[in-house]
């Protein structure tokens, strides 16, 4: 979700915190944050292999509203092994990535129906 805000929005969120090392692959400075959320922006996925805990491996995908704003996101985490590579990473990171994008539509199916449903009717 980080990645799809407006980096004066992160950097608001984040003015004055002090961000803790977990592993040695966690940022900790505004500016390794930012490079960490461009890169993820620009892979439309965020990856973490290692960033928060040592042999753990996420990603996520956010999920969006109908004016493209991150409202939501879906993760698959596991031991870094279970990732299979980067044949499986690619794997499970289209599989994600194409279950985020429907959530994103069917969510905005629903409210646009549910909004249907309760009109008044004369």
């Amino acid at each position: 979700i980080l990645a799809n805000l407006p980096s004066e929005r992160v950097a608001r969120l984040y003015a004055g915190a002090k961000l803790q090392r977990v592993t040695a692959y966690t940022p900790t400075t505004l500016p390794q944050l930012r490079a960490r959320l461009d890169a993820d922006l620009a892979a439309g996925l965020a990856w973490s292999d290692g960033h928060f805990e040592d042999g753990i491996a996420s990603v996520a995908a956010a999920v969006f509203d109908a004016g493209g704003a991150p409202v939501a996101a879906i993760n698959v985490s596991g031991g870094s092994a279970a990732f299979g590579g980067e044949a499986g990473r690619a794997r499970i990171g289209d599989a994600l990535a194409t279950a985020a994008g429907e959530i994103s539509r069917r969510r905005e199916h629903l409210r646009a129906h549910l909004a249907r449903l309760l009109q008044p009717r004369l």
